[in-house]
């Protein structure tokens, strides 16, 4: 990088640390509300599941929704902004060898994806009814599979999908969070709590990933895309079995515990700009 592009850097980065931080918030906020739609769909007390973009519509109906959802969605794109510039620029020095560049290629997809949200959001927040496409993933799945080669690129999806699901479920059994949390900052008494509360939520997620990728591996295998689901479809299916609101409630709470663990990101996460 020359020295004027990395002068513009330094100067710019308290402004794109600021927006990661706010973006965290935001994706804690959006984490939290779907944990509590399924959590109070698994006990019965009204409501369904659903993913991100209902949990984005149901603050529309709530007092000062439309400013909440354009706060919101100034974070997420704060947030997708953020991790542009770390696939670009390498800001976390992962490199140019396969793992790097697997993981810079992460973080453009993770731009692209709550990029994608922010605009919903941001639809939502101006009035728009429709917030985004209602095409959903048996839609998408549907295309896929006309296409040449689409049963298999749909069970790589899946596969892909599931496999990200497992690394969040080991992550969540082995990792240290320390990596990326500066918990030294952290007072000793709560350390182990936080520690808790985020292994339970990354697993959480990781569930719900998996189960996304088992019924999209499923689709491409029988050819049938009504087998295909997102976020909203995996917890509905989920519920569905005997035990299922048993499994629905502790999920939810997971992916509740899953939006505090991103707030913990917004104040000790590590961002390098």
């Amino acid at each position: 990088m020359n020295t004027t592009a990395q002068s513009s850097l330094n100067t710019a980065s308290p402004w794109i640390e600021r927006l990661a931080r706010f973006g965290f918030v935001a994706k804690g906020v959006v984490h939290i509300l779907i944990g509590f739609l399924a959590a109070r769909a698994a006990i019965g007390s009204g409501g369904s599941t659903t993913g991100s973009s209902g949990a984005l519509r149901s603050i529309t109906d709530e007092p000062l929704g439309q400013v909440m959802l354009g706060i919101i969605a100034a974070g997420l794109f704060g947030y997708a902004a953020w991790r542009i510039i770390e696939a670009v620029l390498d800001t976390s020095g992962n490199g140019t060898e396969a793992k790097g560049l697997a993981i810079r290629a992460g973080s453009a997809g993770k731009a692209l994806i709550y990029g994608g949200l922010g605009l919903e959001a941001a639809r939502l927040a101006m009035g728009s009814s429709s917030g985004g496409s209602d095409k959903g993933a048996k839609h998408w799945t549907a295309v896929a599979l006309g296409q040449p080669f689409g049963q298999a690129l749909v069970v790589l999806a899946g596969v892909a999908i599931a496999a990200y699901g497992v690394y969040q479920l080991v992550k969540a059994w082995k990792a240290e969070l320390n990596d990326d949390l500066e918990l030294s900052r952290v007072p000793h008494g709560t350390r182990g709590w936080i520690m808790k509360i985020s292994r339970f939520g990354i697993a959480a997620r990781g569930v719900v990933f998996c189960l996304i990728g088992y019924l999209l591996v499923a689709a491409g295998i029988n050819r049938r895309s009504s087998q295909a689901e997102d976020v909203e479809g995996a917890l509905s299916a989920l519920g569905s079995d005997p035990f299922g609101p048993i499994a629905l409630a502790t999920v939810g709470i997971g992916l509740i515990a899953y939006g505090l663990y991103e707030f913990l990101n917004a104040k000790y996460r590590k961002i390098n700009v």
